[in-house]
């Protein structure tokens, strides 16, 4: 939070700081919208995902128009920005919170920010296309940058934690890898196959406008696959879903070392497109819970298609899943030693409807291993925005 010349919480100074930057970041918002729609060139492509509050836009340039004998080579950009909640599970002590059995203070565990993450990186064809939309395996590397902005509320338990990252986080790095994919997605039934899989480092020295906020200085690596497998599919009614079932599987490892991990770091597993660490991949237990330097996540799912609904790009549908995470923090972090590594499962079902290509997804979910930061072990009703992986 921010603090006057004596050192004390400046509430008005914070409260009007805060409501300057969500006005002027507005902007940026708009921006990822707009540049989203811009694609003309053959040469161009684009892929826009919404966030909440926020969107993603992803970009690639051929350097040559694309073909189905030859491999290319490509510019990449990325930009994402959300005005979003966010959740630290840690008491100031780096034990983990819980709400005490009568209490009421779950909302503590939350907190708003603003997120900006930009990518521009040269990707680098191995095997051509062939059957598939681009190259089936790649070599890249990449720069990352990612700001973010915490709106200051002293009743948070992230502010009265000791991590530098209370007042704001500029961090970079360079990711370089392999990535391989054959994922197709049916026009008609909406069912993937194929599989993907990638293995990225990424280096983030102190050097790298690492010592603007927050200071940074880290390394790690991340080996992630997924794979879907149809199982059954009717025959369509024209161009609308009828009924078709897939398996869905996904599993990674990512382990981070260095004198200074950031926490987005500790909370995620890395790669090109990072995703939620074990609490937040593990559905039901909470996005940020569970921060460590060592993350194994595995997910398994049954996706159902339903017959379309009014339009063919309408299509409702049954999701079951079990999701399994482990963590072991080589920093131990929480003073409490059975805290600094487990394991936790969680199963669970979910209705979606996948409108236009976006997916919205319902799910309850029942936690086998310890319950969630309330203690209990049924989550009644959470919300996904897309499939899972």
């Amino acid at each position: 939070m921010r603090k006057n010349d004596s050192g004390d919480v400046d509430r008005g100074r914070a409260r009007g700081y805060d409501a300057t930057m969500k006005y002027r970041l507005v902007a940026v918002l708009c921006l990822c919208v707009t540049f989203g729609l811009s694609a003309e060139s053959a040469q161009w492509e684009f892929r826009f995902a919404p966030r909440f509050w926020g969107a993603t836009v992803a970009g690639r340039y051929m350097l040559s128009p694309p073909t189905i004998e030859g491999v290319e080579t490509s510019v990449t950009g990325l930009l994402s920005s959300a005005y979003e909640g966010a959740g630290y599970y840690r008491n100031p002590d780096g034990s983990f919170y819980s709400v005490p059995q009568h209490g009421s203070q779950v909302a503590a565990v939350g907190f708003a920010r603003y997120d900006l993450v930009w990518q521009i990186g040269l990707q680098q064809g191995i095997l051509p296309r062939y059957e598939v939309t681009a190259d089936r395996a790649v070599t890249f590397v990449t720069y990352q940058g990612q700001f973010n902005h915490p709106f200051s509320d002293e009743e948070k338990l992230f502010f009265a934690s000791p991590r530098p990252e209370t007042e704001g986080s500029l961090r970079g790095s360079v990711i370089g890898g392999l990535a391989y994919s054959v994922v197709t997605t049916d026009e008609v039934t909406r069912a993937r196959r194929g599989v993907a899989a990638e293995l990225a480092v990424e280096w983030g020295p102190a050097f790298l406008h690492n010592r603007v906020l927050a200071i940074a200085d880290y390394n790690r690596s991340t080996l992630s696959a997924h794979g879907y497998l149809p199982i059954y599919r009717a025959e369509p009614d024209g161009d609308r879903n009828r009924f078709s079932a897939y398996l869905a599987g996904y599993g990674a490892i990512d382990w981070a070392t260095g004198p200074h991990i950031p926490l987005a770091v500790r909370r995620s597993v890395g790669g090109r497109s990072p995703r939620p660490g074990p609490g937040g991949s593990v559905r039901g237990y909470g996005a940020g819970r569970f921060d460590a330097t060592l993350k194994v996540i595995g997910n398994a799912e049954i996706r159902l298609h339903l017959p379309a609904i009014v339009v063919p790009q309408v299509i409702p549908g049954f999701v079951l899943y079990t999701d399994a995470g482990y963590y072991l923090d080589t920093e131990r972090t929480s003073p409490v030693d059975e805290e600094n590594a487990g394991v936790i499962l969680s199963s669970g079902a979910g209705f979606f409807l996948d409108l236009f290509g976006v997916e919205f997804v319902f799910y309850t979910n029942y936690l086998w291993t310890q319950g969630d930061v309330t203690g209990k072990r049924w989550v009644p009703f959470s919300l996904g925005f897309g499939f899972h992986f």
